[in-house]
């Protein structure tokens, strides 16, 4: 099994997660320096195998902005062919939330830029992969409340 699980994760074949969507946005603590929100990212396993998630460490940026940090240890099953959800923990700089909080009044659609690294494996054996997603999110100012 072990020897499979390798030959998998060195394959070519073996492809990344693929971001989905944001959903479930909650404010979980407001201060005058940091805010923190809670959050679950929604993405596909396109590989025809499970794997597990154990750690994420990301930078999030909104409209090129740094917005705040996740690092979070986890024992996610990921499905094979099929959709999972990370729920994320993010201290956000509050400056910076209120600046694209009043960029999201005018235009409901963000720049949402992930960048760092998850650590994904299966049966023991796991990698670092790195991340850098680029996309258009539409968040509403109501779903932080």
């Amino acid at each position: 099994m072990v020897i499979v699980s390798m030959l998998l994760l060195a394959s070519c074949t073996t492809r990344e997660p693929e971001f989905r969507e944001i959903k479930n946005v909650h404010l979980s603590k407001a201060g005058f320096k940091t805010t923190s929100f809670t959050l679950d990212v929604v993405m596909y396993n396109p590989n025809p195998f499970g794997l597990e998630l154990t750690e994420t460490d990301l930078d999030i940026l909104i409209n090129n902005n740094y917005l705040g940090h996740s690092g979070q240890r986890y024992e996610i099953k990921i499905p094979g062919k099929a959709n999972f959800t990370i729920p994320i923990k993010l201290e956000a700089d509050s400056k910076q939330l209120l600046k694209n909080g009043f960029n999201a009044l005018v235009d409901k659609k963000m720049e949402l830029r992930a960048k760092g690294a998850v650590r994904l494996g299966k049966s023991g054996i796991y990698k670092t992969i790195k991340v850098d997603y680029a996309g258009t999110q539409e968040i509403s100012l109501s779903e932080f409340f």
